[in-house]
């Protein structure tokens, strides 16, 4: 007997699968949910049964998020395998596959531990354009204190507390993706007033005018390994915001980096 996983927008992204005598009643079937991220559009998608599993209410749900969005709000806790998912997104080829055990802090506090498993491919879009997309499944496997191979509750990696230790009141600190200057994750909560979700009134942009002097930080940065300018985000009001960035660059993997950015806004920052 099978039954099928749906992704948000109606594909199979996979199947229940139980296997007994005629006469047997399968057993109850563990929690889990399909997602997919287009990384070419740079959106993330959960299907119902994913957003059951994360006990969220259905007057909550929301099927589509900025990618950035999956890591926020300490919904997902990451093993030590954080950076190679991370590498997957920014330097993603179709075939590149990541399976891992994270825990999800479900909206109604319990935590719980999930297998996923995750392979990038290439799919043509209505208009033709040819797009990148890593499909997925989520897999509820037990409590999360149950199950040795989901994160301890306590983030015990160093690199987790010095960021802890140095996180400072008025600086946000973000991983963006180099090649794309979009947000990967905040590593602090989100700079206030930033537009940076898929549902905010306006969508995340750098001011027009302030392309050139991104890309020269990103050159900068590329080339010299920190950076430091001003540029204008765009506000959830759809206004701009001045923001001060210094950048270093980090490495997620051996062929892969992305720029560790430190955001504080000037005094009188927010400009129209």
């Amino acid at each position: 007997m099978a039954h099928p996983l749906l992704a948000y927008g109606g594909l199979v992204h996979g199947a229940h699968v139980w296997v007994g005598p005629l006469d047997e009643d399968p057993p109850a079937r563990d929690p889990a949910g399909a997602w997919h991220i287009n990384l070419t559009r740079h959106v993330s998608s959960r299907s119902d049964d994913l957003l059951q599993l994360y006990g969220t209410r259905p007057d909550r749900w929301r099927n589509e998020h900025d990618l950035a969005e999956l890591f926020a709000y300490q919904r997902l806790q990451t093993n030590s395998d954080e950076a190679k998912a991370l590498a997957l997104i920014v330097n993603a080829k179709a075939g590149a596959e990541h399976l891992a055990t994270w825990t999800v802090n479900r909206d109604d506090g319990v935590r719980r531990a999930v297998h996923f498993a995750c392979r990038c491919v290439e799919v043509e879009a209505p208009n033709g354009r040819v797009e990148l997309i890593v499909r997925g499944i989520t897999h509820d496997i037990g409590p999360a204190d149950s199950v040795p191979a989901a994160p301890p509750p306590i983030p015990v990696l160093l690199a987790q507390q010095v960021l802890a230790a140095e996180a400072t009141p008025g600086r946000w600190r973000a991983i963006v993706d180099l090649r794309t200057m979009r947000l990967l994750k905040w590593l602090d909560d989100p700079m206030p007033g930033v537009a940076w979700t898929l549902d905010a009134p306006h969508r995340p942009a750098i001011h027009r005018d302030d392309l050139r002097s991104a890309v020269g930080l990103s050159n900068d940065l590329a080339s010299r390994g920190r950076a430091e300018g001003v540029l204008r985000l765009r506000s959830e009001d759809g206004g701009w915001m001045k923001v001060s960035v210094s950048a270093a660059l980090m490495a997620l993997d051996q062929h892969t980096t992305a720029a560790l950015v430190t955001l504080t806004a000037p005094e009188g920052g927010k400009v129209d």
